[in-house]
C-alpha cells in the first residue's frame, strides 16, 4: 500500500491548486476565493507526489472570500477517512482505496406522503449519488423496504391510514442495525421523543427541517 504524507495543497473543481490552511479527523479548511454556497458538494483532489491522487467528496460548511470550510460527506471512502484521520495527528498514511465511492448500491428509503417534499428529499441524496426509493403511504414503505437491501430510511410519522409507526416497527425487527430517521410535526415535544426513541428511531427532525442536515446524517450513518 502506497503512504502518503500530509499534504499542504489541495486541487479544487475548477482546477485551482489550494493551500490546506487547517485539516482536522472530518474537516478540511483551505485558503481560496472560490465562493460557493453552504451545503453543495465537491470533490477535491490532495496534491501528491504519490500516486495515484487521494480523493474526497465533501460538503461546503462556510464559504468567505479568503477560504472554504469542507466537512467529508459519505461519498468518501472509508480508508481516505482513515487517512484524513492520520494526517491531522501529523502521521503518513497509508491507503489501499483511493477514489471517492459514491455508489449507487447505498440505498436510502423516504417514506413521505407529501409528493413536494419526497421529491425534494429524492433530489438533496440523489445528488449525494444515493439511490433513493420514494414510498408515499405505509403500505408501500414496508413492500420497498422488503423488496431492497435498504441502508437507512427517513420516515414521515403522519403518513395516510396508518402512521409511521408500523413502518419503524417493521424495519426494527426485519433488519434491526438499519438506520431510521423519523420526521415529524409533533416530535418537538419531549413525551414524542422519548416514545419514539423507545420504538428504535435512531434520529428525529422536527419539520420544518434543513435538508442539508437530514443529509448530513444520512451520509453518516451509512458509515455506522
Amino acid at each position: 500500500m502506497p503512504k502518503y504524507e500530509v499534504p499542504t495543497h489541495v486541487r479544487l473543481p475548477d482546477g485551482e491548486v489550494a493551500p490546506i490552511h487547517t485539516l482536522l479527523e472530518s474537516q478540511i479548511w483551505v485558503e481560496t476565493g472560490l465562493r460557493l454556497s453552504r451545503g453543495e458538494l465537491l470533490d477535491l483532489r490532495f496534491v501528491s507526489s504519490v500516486e495515484p491522487a487521494i480523493q474526497a467528496r465533501c460538503e461546503v460548511l462556510q464559504s468567505s472570500p479568503q477560504a472554504l470550510g469542507l466537512e467529508l460527506t459519505g461519498g468518501t471512502v472509508e480508508s481516505v477517512r482513515t487517512a484524513i484521520a492520520d494526517w491531522a495527528q501529523g502521521r503518513m498514511a497509508e491507503i489501499s482505496s483511493t477514489e471517492d465511492l459514491g455508489s449507487s448500491a447505498e440505498k436510502v428509503l423516504v417514506v413521505e406522503d407529501d409528493l413536494k417534499l419526497g421529491q425534494l428529499l429524492k433530489r438533496a441524496l440523489e445528488h449525494r449519488r444515493f439511490e433513493v426509493l420514494l414510498a408515499s403511504s405505509a403500505a408501500q414503505g414496508r413492500r420497498l423496504f422488503d423488496a431492497h437491501e435498504v441502508d437507512v430510511v427517513l420516515l414521515d410519522w403522519m403518513l395516510p391510514k396508518e402512521s409511521g409507526e408500523t413502518v419503524l416497527r417493521h424495519v426494527k425487527t426485519a433488519r434491526p442495525r438499519t438506520q431510521v430517521a423519523v420526521v415529524s410535526g409533533v416530535a418537538s415535544l419531549a413525551a414524542t421523543r422519548d416514545a419514539l426513541q423507545r420504538l428504535g428511531a435512531d434520529e428525529i427532525f422536527v419539520k420544518p427541517f434543513s435538508l442539508a442536515a437530514i443529509s448530513r446524517w444520512v451520509a453518516d450513518a451509512m458509515n455506522r
